[in-house]
């Protein structure tokens, strides 16, 4: 005998996440697909990890395995990427090693422009200009 169709099967099942939160669950309701949202994006944390050796091994590894196709990561401009080292000079070696591992993936890079490099900051500094 199928159990879904028992009478004493409780139909609804309320769970109490605090006091103030309930949600209920409709258990004989038809099944749907498990939205699995891993297999789009997952984020990386800062894009310095992404020059690591380590780091880009684990990662063809998780792609193999997850099948995700693209990879978001934060920290791209940040002084430690050395982007801009000084004034006026840009360098991209650090960025280009992040976007050839990911591309080598054939993964999409989500991008996030945070973090500003320090000279181009002037907050604070009177009469200075980025």
């Amino acid at each position: 005998p199928n159990p879904c169709h028992n009478e004493m099967l409780v139909h609804t099942a309320l769970l109490a996440v605090s006091p103030n939160t309930k949600a209920s669950v409709d258990l004989l309701a038809a099944a749907e697909p498990f939205a699995k949202n891993w297999q789009r994006c997952v984020g990386s944390g800062h894009m310095l990890l992404g020059t690591r050796a380590d780091w880009q091994s684990q990662l063809a590894l998780a792609v193999n395995e997850l099948g995700f196709g693209a990879i978001r990561g934060h920290g791209l401009l940040d002084d430690d990427m050395g982007v801009l080292p000084a004034k006026g000079r840009l360098e991209f070696y650090n960025v280009d090693q992040v976007f050839d591992a990911v591309h080598a993936l054939r993964l999409r890079p989500v991008v996030e422009l945070s973090f500003t490099p320090a000279a181009l900051v002037a907050c604070g500094k009177a009469g200075e200009q980025p």
